[in-house]
């Protein structure tokens, strides 16, 4: 991967950052990526128009060869059928080949124009060059003199920027199409029943390079929430696409005390929102039991029939009948947990059958669990900790319809004197932000 932290750094930067899932809520428009950083910390960075541009957003794509991300977070199209950009960057560690590159809807929504870019080519603008103006006046209320500054257009200077947008035709793409595209290539192509393909075009790409795409998106039809997914498949076998997860938090935005209700969070009271023990940023949730049984506290998120999620959980305390962890659910149905086994002091993961994910934990420790789900070509679920190997596969609790859709917290209370704790729900572990400086802009003459 030396070949990106070069590109990188000739283009101007490179960048850690924080990292979150985009949230597909009423009125905004997401990609189905999240905020991953490259190896080394790295963002895909380049110039346009001038001006440096990062890409922060992708999603899990360690096994992907034509990697995707894209610019923002969330879209908030003002009118979305008028049309809005998407900036999205591609890398090829593949292989110098032709790219079908497209994207899918489940709502009436197209890619109006494409633009790819050119980013060693400049263009000449002229703009209106300001200068300031003083004089001294006499204040028509007090009479006194005073300094009057204003600033008066001068004239008109040309102005060369570099990274230039070009327009490429997009291309007529059936499901037939899709078909014949993908047959007989060992990829791990998305189920994509009931999408639309749209903005469908082809490129060349060496490997070892980005490319950088404008898609210009326009809405159809009314809608209170969408958002669409981005694929790359290559002649020689280059595969991207970003995938997303069902949900994101990190209760950072929270008021102290109870989660119930914030954030679309639902469930026991015994759940708060905490600022004095945490992994990631300001607050965390912390179990503020005891209360006997079962208690769970859940969040809906967007389906998922594949994906991976994660999250932070700690336990502090050494009362040995004393369980919790966090559950993935379809319509409020268990489908795949993970535990803190107190007693032989382990993490499970919880399906068809219990598998140990580590076999020797402490409290007062932070632990990263995630979970993967897959519906292809069966339901099968496994788990890590602190991004360490995966572990075997089991069927899930039991056979989910459509996906997965729901994160929840859960505590089994017998025994007094032991708190949970959870913090950072993503699909990878957080990274801390680099001390060094942001660049905002570029000039060149």
């Amino acid at each position: 991967m030396n070949w990106i932290k070069e590109k990188l750094t000739a283009a101007g930067r490179w960048i850690k950052a924080k990292v979150r899932w985009i949230l597909v809520a009423l009125g905004i428009i997401g990609i189905a990526s999240a905020a991953i950083l490259m190896p080394n910390g790295e963002i895909p960075t380049t110039i346009i128009m001038g001006e440096i541009q990062r890409f922060p957003y992708t999603d899990e794509n360690s096994n992907e060869s034509l990697p995707i991300w894209t610019n923002q977070e969330n879209y908030y199209p003002l009118w979305a059928w008028n049309g809005f950009d998407v900036l999205v960057a591609m890398g090829n560690e593949s292989a110098n080949q032709n790219i079908s590159f497209q994207s899918f809807f489940s709502k009436d929504f197209i890619i109006e124009s494409i633009s790819i870019l050119d980013p060693n080519a400049t263009a000449t603008f002229q703009r209106s060059v300001y200068e300031e103006v003083c004089e001294e006046v006499v204040a028509t209320t007090t009479g006194e003199i005073v300094t009057d500054c204003q600033s008066r257009l001068t004239g008109m200077e040309d102005v060369t920027l570099r990274g230039i947008w070009n327009l490429v035709e997009q291309k007529q793409f059936s499901k037939k199409n899709y078909d014949r595209l993908i047959l007989e290539k060992n990829i791990p192509i998305k189920q994509k029943s009931g999408n639309k393909v749209r903005g469908h075009f082809t490129i060349y790409s060496e490997k070892d390079t980005f490319t950088y795409f404008k898609l210009r998106v326009k809405a159809n039809e009314p809608f209170g929430e969408e958002e669409f997914d981005l694929e790359a498949i290559g002649e020689k076998g280059g595969y991207g696409l970003l995938d997303p997860t069902i949900l994101t938090d990190d209760f950072n935005s929270y008021n102290d005390g109870d989660l119930n209700t914030q954030g679309s969070w639902s469930g026991h009271a015994s759940y708060d929102v905490q600022g004095t023990t945490v992994k990631e940023g300001a607050k965390a949730v912390k179990y503020a039991g005891p209360v006997a049984g079962q208690q769970v506290m859940a969040k809906t998120g967007t389906i998922r029939a594949a994906g991976n999620a994660g999250m932070y959980m700690r336990h502090d305390g050494d009362a040995s009948t004393d369980t919790g962890g966090y559950v993935l659910r379809e319509g409020g149905a268990w489908k795949a947990y993970t535990s803190f086994d107190i007693v032989n002091r382990v993490i499970k993961l919880h399906g068809g059958s219990a598998i140990d994910l580590l076999t020797s934990i402490s409290t007062t420790t932070w632990y990263w669990v995630e979970i993967e789900w897959t519906d292809t070509p069966s339901q099968q679920i496994k788990g890590r900790v602190n991004a360490g190997a995966w572990s075997a596969t089991t069927t899930p609790v039991s056979s989910w319809s459509s996906g997965l859709d729901e994160v929840a917290f859960w505590r089994n209370t017998i025994a007094d004197g032991d708190v949970f704790y959870w913090d950072y729900i993503a699909q990878e572990a957080f990274t801390p932000p680099a001390d060094a400086p942001l660049i905002d802009v570029i000039r060149f003459q």
